[in-house]
């Protein structure tokens, strides 16, 4: 059985969201399984579910989501 995780996240829409979440998940040795996008222009939003494969994946899960968030600035 494949560990995975998945990560869904609804932010306000910006250009290099889809970039930012790739290269968080590189940079932690993630392997992306499936993702999907999508923006909603009315609302202004960006959507996005993407899963991966925990096996190589280095990022401690226990980190609180606030910090281990690609999409937030880090001074939040």
């Amino acid at each position: 059985m494949r560990h995975t995780a998945v990560l869904a996240d609804f932010v306000p829409d910006q250009k290099g969201l889809v970039a930012a979440i790739a290269d968080f998940l590189l940079l932690h040795n993630a392997n992306i399984l499936h993702a999907d996008q999508h923006q909603d222009a009315e609302l202004k939003l960006f959507l996005m579910r993407v899963e991966w494969d925990l096996a190589e994946f280095n990022l401690d899960l226990a980190i609180s989501p606030a910090h281990s968030s690609p999409s937030r600035p880090a001074s939040e």
